[in-house]
């Protein structure tokens, strides 16, 4: 759709979940590639990012100790805040990402075009598990606790499933985001769920941000940053390493 093309957008603030949903189909764009998640099985800048805590991430020790099974919202080097077990957001979009963290060059390579022939070559390692490498399912989230554009990166077989199952076919809708424990003979890890949300978002929609903030997650372009010490978002527990 040309940008002439594009309908105009409510100038009213929206603040019913019901109304953001009937709207969102009409006047925010198409997913940027939506086969990826069926095809993958079920096996812009930089926002901040929502980080599902293990048992061996670096945030559940000192200083931080978050429990293992909360959600945590990191926002930069340092800041980082306990979300608990569960939050609210409204899914905005979903992306294809493969990314390499590499502490010597001190940077992190992520790609979003699976044409890009470094994404298959990033997604290759990460299956073959090499350290640094990881591949995904990317989620833009509207955190309706603050209203604030936050990302999500299911970048391991227990978190792309969840990915796939419980967050792509509720997209455009408000969710609750619940943690889910999993475990076998030997482990014990943890997923999540997401069921409909039925509590108002405290801050007004505004659909013209909303649709600038997808367009911008939709960006092709390879990305890269400055590397953390302890990145939380590359952190996968030992026994998820081994499934």
């Amino acid at each position: 759709m040309s940008e002439s093309n594009l309908p105009v957008i409510p100038e009213a603030p929206i603040t019913d979940l019901a109304q953001l949903e009937s709207l969102a189909g009409q006047f925010l764009p198409a997913t940027s590639d939506p086969d990826f998640a069926d095809e993958m099985g079920l096996g812009g800048g930089y926002l901040p990012y929502i980080v599902l805590v293990q048992g061996q991430s670096p945030l559940a020790a000192p200083p931080h100790e978050i429990p293992q099974g909360n959600f945590v919202l990191k926002s930069g080097k340092t800041d980082v805040e306990n979300l608990g077990r569960s939050f609210d957001v409204f899914i905005c979009d979903h992306r294809p990402k493969a990314m390499y963290s590499d502490k010597v060059a001190g940077k992190i390579t992520s790609i979003h075009d699976r044409n890009d022939p470094r994404f298959k070559d990033f997604q290759a390692c990460a299956n073959a598990k090499e350290r640094g490498y990881f591949w995904g399912i990317e989620f833009l989230l509207y955190l309706g606790e603050t209203g604030n554009y936050v990302t999500m990166f299911c970048n391991n077989p227990t978190l792309r499933r969840s990915g796939s199952t419980e967050l792509v076919p509720r997209r455009h809708k408000p969710v609750t985001i619940k943690a889910a424990p999993v475990s076998n003979e030997e482990y014990s890890w943890w997923a999540f769920e997401a069921k409909a949300c039925s509590t108002p978002f405290s801050v007004p929609v505004d659909l013209g941000l909303m649709r600038s903030q997808i367009e911008k997650f939709q960006d092709t372009s390879v990305f890269e940053e400055e590397h953390e010490e302890t990145n939380p978002v590359t952190e996968t527990g030992g026994a998820e390493r081994e499934r």
